[in-house]
């Protein structure tokens, strides 16, 4: 998503030293020269000297792609390690085994090599970064590796790459020897305001950009002056603006975006736990709506209190009584939910989570709005059953022939007798109405006829069973019922109360 934001193939600030993306500046393009001249001229010890970041081992790795044709070459990045440890690494590195030799044997091993080099007229180039990390005393021996030569030809060639403590230890009188040696010593400059936009540019058309100008003027001359021409800082900055600008759904980078990603990238704010920069507003096109907070009700209204369950006598009296011997303090204290923040204060944005949760909520109140009474009430009477007692028999309509198609006259069940009440428990049947009108029910999921009855006449018999059959012509299996499927009942159903 980030690069088809940008139409980019492939990210242009990388933190892998790829050589594809090396921006030869005025003292990039003289440090590679003067090294490519004093390999192929054999001069036996060369040094490139520069600050973190300056891309040397860019530059390097283009050295070592000019040379892999002409020249056998390693390149150890391994500087915490002794003598004999670099020797292994190096040995290693040309797939020989090294494991419990000593360094006699290394050095007789590493001649061969040369010279089984030197009779295929290939040179052979070893590289090693980060060298000012290690010691003098092993400094001393790679200038012996110097040593390893014919009469009139240099058998390796040793290409040291380091930081500027690299050349303090170089001038030391413990290496002098070794610094004597040093055919060249090259050096990288931080890039200049121009140089910087040259080598963003650069690094774009590399990655496939081909639109316009993706940082404006004002972002580039930002650039330039924090990264204080230094590649590797560059890179940074460019990266984090414009991963802030797709966040941002922006498609070109401004001076404002640059200041941002300085002020997120201060360590030492970070350290002092400083507040961070205001942020930039997104994109109106990925811009988060708000949702206008609620004024609270005036100093004059009264305080409305929403209670899920209502209190017991004695404290809603109390209460009643605290809001009417002090109404300003209750309409002193506003809402929290809906207060509206102070003036200048800065808005609260809304999480996603808090979002998503709200609308599983609301989704969660319209399906339980939506459930079909009947099916609640059946699992409520199926959990909770009540015994009834069958009253008598239910007499047929007395003209069938004559009914309303939409009402019908059923004879109301007989009461039952006293004694019948009393064995009954705690629940009574009131007798249905003489004459009631037909009413529909819609059958839920697995629900039977019999489950039907009970529910809504309080009895299922025979003459029930004969009179919902008039009344459902297409009834034709009263034991197999469909869900959604819609029947008459002869009667209100039956209601039921507590003693």
């Amino acid at each position: 998503m980030f690069l088809e934001h940008y139409h980019l193939r492939e990210h242009p600030f990388g933190v892998t030293p790829d050589p594809r993306f090396l921006y030869l500046s005025p003292a990039h393009r003289e440090a590679l020269a003067a090294l490519l001249c004093g390999i192929e001229t054999g001069r036996g010890f060369l040094g490139l000297v520069a600050q973190p970041g300056m891309g040397k081992t860019t530059l390097v790795f283009q050295l070592l792609e000019r040379l892999k044709h002409t020249a056998t070459t390693v390149f150890l990045f391994q500087t915490q390690c002794d003598s004999r440890e670099l020797l292994g690494y190096l040995l290693g590195s040309l797939g020989m085994e090294t494991a419990g030799q000593d360094i006699v044997t290394l050095h007789e091993k590493l001649n061969e090599i040369l010279a089984r080099e030197l009779a295929a007229q290939q040179k052979f180039v070893l590289v090693i970064d980060e060298a000012q990390n290690l010691t003098d005393a092993v400094l001393e021996t790679v200038r012996l590796l110097s040593d390893f030569e014919t009469p009139d030809a240099k058998l390796l060639q040793i290409l040291l790459v380091g930081q500027p403590q690299l050349g303090e230890k170089l001038a030391g009188p413990p290496l002098e020897q070794l610094r004597q040696r040093m055919a060249i010593l090259g050096q990288l400059q931080p890039f200049t305001p121009a140089e910087t936009a040259a080598y963003i540019k650069h690094r774009l058309r590399v990655a496939g950009y081909e639109g316009s100008p993706l940082f404006t003027s004002g972002a580039l001359e930002a650039i330039a002056a924090k990264s204080g021409g230094i590649p590797r800082n560059i890179n940074t900055l460019c990266f984090n603006a414009l991963a802030l600008g797709y966040g941002l759904g922006r498609k070109q980078v401004d001076a404002a975006m640059i200041a941002e990603v300085v002020a997120d990238l201060d360590v030492q704010a970070i350290a002092q736990n400083k507040r961070p920069a205001a942020r930039l507003a997104p994109s109106p096109v990925l811009a988060r709506p708000e949702i206008a907070p609620i004024a609270p009700a005036p100093p004059n209204r009264p305080t409305i209190r929403v209670q899920t369950q209502p209190p017991a006598p004695s404290s809603q009296g109390a209460d009643q009584e605290t809001l009417r011997a002090a109404p300003s303090a209750a309409a002193a204290r506003p809402s929290t939910l809906f207060a509206k923040p102070p003036q200048g204060a800065p808005k609260k944005e809304r999480s996603y989570g808090g979002r998503f949760l709200g609308v599983v909520a609301m989704a969660a109140a319209l399906v339980l709005l939506f459930v079909p009474y009947s099916s609640w009430s059946g699992k409520r009477r199926a959990a909770n059953p009540v015994k009834f007692e069958p009253p008598a028999a239910m007499a047929a309509p007395s003209d069938p022939s004559s009914s309303s198609p939409h009402a019908e006259n059923v004879s109301s069940p007989a009461e039952a007798s006293p004694a019948e009440n009393a064995s009954a428990g705690t629940m009574k049947t009131e007798p249905a109405p003489a004459t009631t009108e037909r009413f529909i029910v819609v059958v839920a999921p697995k629900q039977t006829l019999r489950q039907i009855c009970l529910l809504h006449l309080g009895r299922y018999d025979g003459n029930v069973v004969e009179a919902i059959r008039r009344l459902n012509p297409a009834l034709t299996d009263p034991n197999h019922l469909e869900a959604g499927q819609k029947i008459v009942l002869p009667a209100q159903p039956s209601r039921t109360q507590k003693q």
